[in-house]
């Protein structure tokens, strides 16, 4: 994830923050630049998860037995 993270804060899509009372930790907040990837790709991966939740696929999963 931290390397994801960085690249992501280097092209302008989030900017990365230190915690005040903890260095270890990091607060990341989305770019104006980000909300318009998110905005620009949202139908895309609304079709993906429609296609991949459908009944048509899903009845042909295998489900564990308990």
């Amino acid at each position: 994830m931290i390397g994801i993270t960085k690249r992501m804060g280097k092209t302008g899509f989030i900017i990365r923050k230190t915690d005040q009372n903890d260095d270890r930790l990091k607060w990341l907040e989305i770019t104006p630049k980000g909300q318009q990837v998110l905005k620009s790709i949202s139908g895309i991966v609304q079709s993906f998860h429609d296609l991949q939740l459908s009944p048509k696929r899903l009845s042909g999963m295998v489900t564990p037995s308990l």
